[in-house]
């Protein structure tokens, strides 16, 4: 975040062992998209913080037995490899684009 200009650092002149990172005029802006991102998406979700952390979590865990149930079926029948690929590429799809509020870590 540094190198791109968002933040600074300074040793603190009173105790140099630490570090004080501040946020660059850059840094706040940025800042403030990413509050009014967030007010617009509960607008438009109508989902409380609480709430859309609570969806993203039980989506992760529904891809992951989405994705567990697929490989166990191609182990037990090699034909349905390609719906298994299937279900397995559009969990890759969907982890590619974080942006969209669907990233699970």
């Amino acid at each position: 975040m540094e190198a791109m200009g968002y933040v600074v650092r300074q040793r603190d002149p009173q105790d140099e062992r630490q570090v004080r990172i501040r946020l660059t005029p850059r840094g706040r802006s940025v800042r403030e998209k990413g509050i009014g991102f967030r007010a617009d998406y509960v607008e438009t979700t109508d989902l409380m913080p609480a709430a859309s952390r609570q969806l993203r979590q039980d989506m992760a865990k529904l891809r992951e037995n989405l994705s567990k149930a697929t490989q166990a079926i191609a182990r037990r029948d090699p034909t349905s490899a390609p719906l298994s690929s299937c279900f397995l590429a559009g969990s890759a799809i969907h982890n590619s684009y974080p942006h969209a509020g669907w990233h699970v870590p």
